[in-house]
């Protein structure tokens, strides 16, 4: 499962997240994550990676097993070709960058006078390491 949050200030606030793909190491999500896009604005995002333990508990983070995440801005995916952010995903236990590579493609609309990115994050495991 990703989890996507925005900073607000100092604090990371929850986005929300996509659904739990059992026993798959390249997880193909189809939950996207549309958030509000103003380039002159330097805005953070962090993705963490999970893997689920509890079903019961789904929101109880602590609970499963941190693979790693990648924190970034909206302005690194937008500026990749292709608008597709690939990092090492960083296992902060271990502040480690070896557990595999996320994708963050993004996709640019208008939404009535502003503008939206919508994110689709793709992550691969099991890099050597």
């Amino acid at each position: 499962m990703a989890v996507l949050f925005k900073q607000v200030g100092k604090q990371w606030s929850k986005i929300g997240f996509t659904e739990v793909i059992m026993d798959n190491l390249a997880p193909q999500w189809v939950k996207q994550f549309d958030v509000q896009y103003n380039f002159e604005v330097r805005e953070q995002y962090k993705i963490e990676i999970y893997d689920v333990d509890d079903f019961d508990n789904i929101q109880a983070f602590d609970k499963h097993d941190h693979v790693g995440g990648l924190e970034f801005s909206l302005h690194e995916v937008v500026t990749q070709r292709d608008q597709t952010l690939e990092r090492p995903l960083v296992n902060a236990q271990r502040g480690e960058g070896k557990n595999g590579i996320i994708k963050i493609t993004g996709e640019e609309k208008k939404a009535g006078n502003s503008q939206e990115l919508i994110m689709k994050p793709r992550v691969s495991l099991g890099v050597s390491g």
